[in-house]
Formats: C-alpha cells, sequence, structure tokens
C-alpha cells in the first residue's frame, strides 16, 4: 500500500477527532513508527498540513479547521509517464529541474530511488517508444529474450536485450542478436513491436565470442572558419583541416561552444559556412557588441 492510502487515513481520523498516533498508524497499517513518523512528517512538510502533536490527546491534530487534502486521480500510465518525468528532471542541473523532479515525484508519490536504476528515455514519450520501453527494461532485468517486430520487414528476430541507452536524439537497445550471432544496436524508431518471451539467456559467453557490428557512427560537424593568422588553427582547441591559405574545416559538437572559442580566440576569425552558422556567429557577435541586431 502506498503512503497515499495512510495519509487520506490520517487525514480521515484527525477530522473524526480520533487524534491518530504514530504507533497507531503503525499498527493500523502493518509499517515501523519510524516510517508512520515519516508520513506525519510528509503530511506536514510537503502537503503543508498544520498538524501538530497533542499531548493531552496523545495524538495528532489540526490546529486549523480549513485545511483540505487535496487528491489527485489519474490513470496507471499517466503515473508511469510523471515517473519517467521525475527521473529525467532529476539528472539535470539547475534549480528550476530539481524542483520539478520533486513536483512530479511528490504527484505521484514516488521515493526518489524507487527507479534509480532504470534507464530514463528521451522525451517526448509516444505511447509506443513507452511500450518498447516497458517491455525491454522487464526484459533486462528479468534475463529474458524478445521478438522485435522490425519495421517494413516481414520477419521477426529474436534478441537478448542487454541495456538501453539514448544516441543523438534516439532512444537504442543494445544485445544479442542469435540469428547472426552479433552484437546489435537498434533504434526503438525501426521497432514495430516486441514481445516479451520467457527464454532466459546468459550474455556473459555471448559478449566473448560475439562479433560487434557497428550501427552508431559518430560524425561531428564541420564548419569552415577563416583565421587571419593562419597558424593560430594548429593551436585551436577544435580539429583542423587546411582547405587553402587561412582557411580552414573547423569539426565541432556544439555550435555554442564553437563560437565562444571563436570570440576569444587572439586574431580575427570569421564564420564562412555553413549559412546559419555564420547567421548566428553574427547574430552573437553583435549581442556582446550591443549593436542593432537587425
Amino acid at each position: 500500500m502506498s503512503s497515499m492510502h495512510r495519509i487520506v487515513w490520517i487525514d480521515n481520523e484527525i477530522r473524526q477527532h480520533h487524534y491518530p498516533s504514530c504507533a497507531a498508524i503503525a499498527e493500523r497499517f502493518s509499517i515501523s513508527v519510524r516510517q508512520a513518523a515519516r508520513d506525519v512528517e510528509y503530511l506536514k512538510d510537503s502537503m503543508c498540513a498544520p498538524i501538530e502533536y497533542s499531548h493531552s490527546h496523545k495524538g495528532y491534530l489540526y490546529t486549523e479547521g480549513t485545511f483540505m487534502l487535496g487528491h489527485v486521480v489519474m490513470t496507471e500510465q499517466q503515473r508511469h509517464g510523471l515517473t519517467y518525468l521525475a527521473n529525467r528532471y532529476a539528472q539535470m542541473e539547475g534549480e528550476h529541474a530539481t524542483h520539478l523532479a520533486r513536483l512530479f515525484r511528490r504527484l505521484i508519490d514516488e521515493s526518489p530511488t524507487e527507479f534509480a536504476d532504470q534507464a530514463i528515455p528521451l522525451f517526448p514519450l509516444e505511447p509506443r517508444q513507452m511500450h518498447i520501453f516497458d517491455t525491454m527494461q522487464e526484459a533486462i532485468l528479468s534475463s529474458v529474450k524478445v521478438e522485435l517486430h522490425i519495421l517494413d520487414e516481414k520477419s521477426s528476430v529474436k534478441f537478448s536485450p542487454y541495456k538501453i541507452y539514448t544516441f543523438r536524439g534516439e532512444n537504442y537497445v543494445v544485445g544479442y542478436y542469435d540469428s547472426i550471432q552479433k552484437i546489435r544496436f537498434f533504434s526503438f524508431t525501426t521497432i514495430s513491436n516486441v514481445y516479451r518471451l520467457e527464454e532466459k539467456y546468459d550474455l556473459t559467453p555471448l559478449l566473448r565470442q560475439a562479433e560487434i557490428m557497428p550501427e552508431l557512427t559518430y560524425e561531428p560537424e564541420v564548419a569552415v572558419v577563416h583565421f587571419d593568422v593562419a597558424d593560430y588553427a594548429w593551436t585551436f582547441r577544435y580539429n583542423a583541416k587546411q582547405m587553402s591559405c587561412g582557411k580552414f574545416q573547423i569539426e565541432y559538437d556544439d555550435p555554442n561552444k564553437l563560437i565562444a572559442a571563436l570570440f576569444v580566440c587572439p586574431c580575427l576569425s570569421s564564420i564562412e559556412s555553413p549559412r546559419w552558422l555564420r547567421n548566428k556567429y553574427r547574430h552573437e557577435l553583435k549581442r556582446k557588441l550591443g549593436l542593432p541586431l537587425q
């Protein structure tokens, strides 16, 4: 039984002037007195209930009669989605993200560590990808194989999933492809359906002998940059390939970091292509110099 059921019971007991104590709560729900005390603390600190202990009644009461316990009714699918959101925001930096993570956990009444070991998919969450994620995650935790149905392919694939992760804006699963005896990556977007099989697998011997089939190849973006002092390009923090005098191909991952590096460049520099990056560079330069953006 979740703590929310206990909170509702405590609230009802207080309203009926039964003055529940931690010992009474623990006995009613077969939990420890410490857990019962945490429920009371949650009611007071997280739900802002005006609750206090009455020594004369040897139990808790409300000091204000206007307090109302809020109720949130949601479907299991909505609850599952909020669980993912809570964990997703918990992994982000910043006070705003932390606040949202706490808010979502409060709505679903989950402890912070309940899903700590599960992979978190990217958003937005689509029903099909949610189903794929759930089935894959259960199979991984149980070490059982799955049957994959790939888009535009008539035959199914028997697959031993190992891990779910994200790469460049997509969700992927990596595991052992039985028929070709290789480690394979599958994007969730290429999977039309997945079924759990009750066939156990052990990846340890498989990983020793399997040949890895690479599918996720990282290709950095390339910009053409002109340096007034050509020799500086060889000391630039990014990989550079000379095209002509002063003109270089620069490999980069994050356009904002590239622009920031060019701003602190000791010599004059400019981006020649791609056009969108050149315009972004000029826009940021005007903004820093306080010049009109139009």
